[in-house]
């Protein structure tokens, strides 16, 4: 979105879908949720350590700075229109296997020891 000036949101909730902003009532139900209705699937699941430190920082990347889970280059305008680009695309995914580099954003809240 080059040219055009970006403004900074706010972080979505634990409960809220980062791919529609549907509320769940808690953490698991949300999970639960985009898995179901978006085919969202967290890498590595069983090695987790920090469960909601993930979803935070994901919200953050989707709700503050409008960025892409797949793409994770793209900015766009509001969290509606990152959203509306990630389901249209089929990006409801995070970007962890495809580059030998990309999974080291996520390493603070995996432990594969």
């Amino acid at each position: 979105m080059e040219g055009e000036t970006q403004v900074l949101g706010t972080p979505l909730q634990l409960e809220e879908c980062l791919f529609c902003s549907i509320k769940s009532s808690n953490l698991e139900e949300n999970l639960s949720h985009m898995a179901h209705a978006h085919s969202f699937f967290l890498p590595d699941f069983e090695y987790i350590k920090d469960l909601e430190g993930l979803i935070g920082y994901l919200d953050e990347k989707v709700g503050i700075y409008h960025v892409c889970l797949w793409c994770n280059k793209k900015s766009f305008r509001d969290v509606l229109s990152v959203q509306r680009h990630m389901t249209a695309k089929g990006h409801c995914k995070i970007l962890f296997d495809e580059n030998p580099n990309a999974a080291w954003e996520y390493v603070d809240f995996y432990d594969y020891s």
